[in-house]
């Protein structure tokens, strides 16, 4: 088992019973405890649970997002105008890295017209482009991850970090202000932290759900964000988040028969 796939387990572990011990912890996965505490104390310095006394407990329990496909549905007005505002962002010729939120896939899905490279390691999203013939689509291999529908470990990682994209747009579980964009696991925030890396222009796509939430892991921090795309709904204080930390923050407008419904506007 890989050591990310290790953490990960851990995680669920956490999730599901709140705290965990060395013992069983090394007895359940077949490593040593000396292993456990190594990993215990590294899922501690990314925020995400506190050591106890022969064990751990989790600091932030019942973050776990639902899974890929009960989110597609959610906030489906507000991903389809920040989408669209993505999607101005693009010219022919592009070479582009898609994560796997179900806002980027709104964005995959409005690529037919255009003449790009993508890079992605979300099977759905490569579903949805294989559609288009003007795209040249490249899959990063790894393990499958079943409740995200993408492939993560090491091979993901690896074949991401010997590639360079012109942008990346990203996704995330939610937008803290001293854990920067964080998700629910450590299994996609290692392949997010190498599109991120991969980029020479980072765009995050995030409807407003998503600020002053934090999920269990941080895969990046503001400042390595270009650009925030989200929509009316960002309150005040995320606003003025993402401005102090010199990102240019785009308002996608969903306002419900605006002439302008769609167009974004800086703020």
């Amino acid at each position: 088992m890989l050591a990310v796939e290790r953490r990960q387990r851990m995680l669920e572990l956490l999730q599901k019973h709140h705290q965990v011990e060395v013992r069983e912890v090394s007895q359940l996965l077949g490593v040593t405890p000396e292993t456990v505490r190594r990993d215990l104390r590294l899922l501690e310095e990314e925020g995400i649970l506190e050591r106890v006394h022969g064990g751990a407990r989790l600091l932030v329990p019942g973050q776990a997002a639902p899974p890929f496909s009960a989110r597609k549905v959610a906030h489906l007005a507000e991903k389809r105008a920040i989408a669209q505002e993505a999607l101005r962002r693009l010219e022919d010729g592009d070479a582009v890295a898609l994560d796997t939120g179900t806002t980027v896939l709104e964005l995959a899905r409005r690529l037919g017209e255009r003449h790009l490279s993508v890079l992605t390691y979300g099977i759905t999203l490569a579903h949805e482009l294989a559609r288009f013939p003007h795209l040249r689509v490249h899959v990063v291999g790894g393990t499958l991850y079943p409740s995200e529908e993408t492939l993560v470990g090491s091979e993901a990682v690896g074949a991401i970090r010997r590639l360079r994209v012109d942008k990346a747009f990203m996704a995330c579980a939610g937008v803290d202000a001293e854990y920067g964009l964080t998700v629910s696991n450590s299994l996609e925030a290692e392949v997010k932290r190498a599109l991120v890396a991969s980029a020479g222009k980072v765009y995050l796509l995030a409807d407003s759900s998503k600020f002053r939430r934090r999920g269990l892991v941080s895969y990046a921090r503001l400042e390595e964000i270009d650009v925030v795309i989200t929509d009316e709904g960002i309150d005040p204080e995320s606003a003025e988040l993402v401005r102090g930390a010199g990102v240019e923050l785009i308002v996608a407008r969903t306002s419900p028969g605006s002439d302008h419904a769609g167009e974004g506007m800086e703020r």
